[in-house]
């Protein structure tokens, strides 16, 4: 995975770690959003929390 990846979901990879994606989403509602991810899998996305600030995103990555 890289940052500036798109994802089979249409959500472009902002940052990542082992367990969690933080994404740029096709919503201008909420364009941010945290996912969990599983065996290094980037289909396996799911839980999500969908943010309308970066800095509300950044915060819920480094919590989860």
């Amino acid at each position: 995975m890289k940052v500036g990846q798109v994802l089979h979901n249409g959500a472009t990879v902002v940052a990542w770690n082992d367990r969690v994606i933080l994404a740029r989403w096709i919503n201008d509602i909420t364009p941010y959003v945290t996912w969990k991810w599983y065996r290094n899998d980037p289909r396996t996305t799911s839980h999500g929390n969908y943010h309308v600030s970066m800095k509300d995103a950044y915060d819920d990555f480094f919590s989860r």
